[in-house]
This record gives structure tokens, sequence and C-alpha cells, in this order.
């Protein structure tokens, strides 16, 4: 997750150097004219300068480690981009893979820019949207993402990390459901699925998610 790219420091050591320099010509000048409180007031702007730059420094290191922290820590991490992610519901799913780890199940999606994207569901998250997802089915003979984010919104919002974007998940279960033929589209871009297996064989199937989480 590079949130700050290392040449955002560097253009601003580049500018604090860059005045540093007018400061020291101005500074020739002025010892040239013999202008001695000028000097000194110059030497104490440059040595704020250098001060800045080693601090510049420090932060790009402690930014480094912050976000190798976040990285380390975070259980998911979501581009809020409504953009990014009305394309990616049509997204082939054979550039997706999922598994189950520490009680979550995680899910990566790899664009045609090779890019790698990771999201993090819990797994009675999951089956809490698998299970309204069927029930929804069964009234319908279909289910929309937005079917199942009408009714489980509140508990997106509590339950996991998705605080701002909780259609996210319900899209995450969906494309695992049709990655494992378990879902289909109804028609391609269109955004009913529907059964694409038996549904005790879908219940089963999410019966083997566990969501236990290493002792």
């Amino acid at each position: 997750m590079e949130l700050f790219k290392k040449e955002l420091f560097e253009h601003l050591k580049d500018n604090y150097k860059s005045l540093d320099d007018k400061l020291n010509n101005k500074m020739t000048t002025a010892v040239t004219d013999k202008e001695y409180e000028e000097v000194q007031r110059l030497l104490n702007i440059t040595e704020q300068i250098n001060s800045l730059i080693t601090e510049t420094d420090e932060l790009k290191e402690k930014t480094k480690t912050l976000l190798k922290e976040i990285e380390n820590d975070q259980e998911s991490y979501v581009k809020d981009s409504d953009e990014f992610y009305s394309v990616s519901d049509h997204q082939d799913t054979k550039n997706i893979t999922w598994q189950e780890k520490e009680g979550n199940v995680r899910f990566e999606v790899r664009n045609e820019n090779e890019m790698i994207t990771s999201n993090v569901v819990p797994v009675p998250l999951f089956k809490q949207i698998v299970n309204r997802a069927l029930g929804i089915i069964d009234s319908h003979k279909y289910v929309k993402i937005s079917d199942v984010l009408k009714v489980l919104e509140n508990e997106i919002k509590t339950e996991s990390n998705y605080k701002k974007t909780p259609r996210v998940p319900v899209m995450v279960v969906f494309k695992i459901l049709v990655h494992e033929n378990l879902l289909k589209q109804y028609a391609e871009k269109s955004q009913k699925y529907i059964l694409n297996s038996d549904r005790t064989h879908i219940l089963e199937w999410l019966e083997q998610l566990k969501g236990e989480k290493n002792k």
C-alpha cells in the first residue's frame, strides 16, 4: 500500500537545497559588502533549512515504518473508489483467488495492470451474506448485490472494517460464489444473480468454512 512515494520527500529536500543555494549566494554578496548583520540573519535561516532537511529524512523513515506496520496489522485494504468497484462487478472471476485463514475469507483480484487488490471478510459475516442471498433467491428467483446490502448494511459496518464501503464485502462474496460455480449472472453484464448449483450443495460448501482462529 503505497500511500506515500519516496519521491515526494526527495522533491521537498531538493526544494530546501535550492533555497539554501540561493541564500548562500546572497550571503557571499553580503560578506563582500561587509553587511555582517545580514550575514548572520542568512546564517540563521540556512541552519533552519538544514534542520528541515534532516527532519525530512527522519519523517520519510518514520513514514516507511508506519506504513509497514499498517501493512502487517490491517485486516483489509479497501480502495475507496466507486468507479473501481463498479468495474470490478463484472470482472472475470478467473483473475481472483481466495482462501480461509484466521477466521476470515481473504479475497484477491488481479486487474489488467497486474495490480492485486485484497479484501478480507470475517467468516461469520461471509456466511450471513450467503444465507441472506439464498433467502432472497428463494423469494424472487434471483438476487442483486444491492438487495443484500439493503438488509445487511448495518451489520457489515458493525462487523467488518468496511465502514465507508459496505457494498464491497457483498461483492466479494458474490464473486467467490461465481468463481466456485455456485452462483451465476442471469445474463452478461446483468446485476442479477441466480443459482448455478443445488441449494443444499451451497449450504454444505458453506458449512466447510469454520471461521476458527488459531489460538
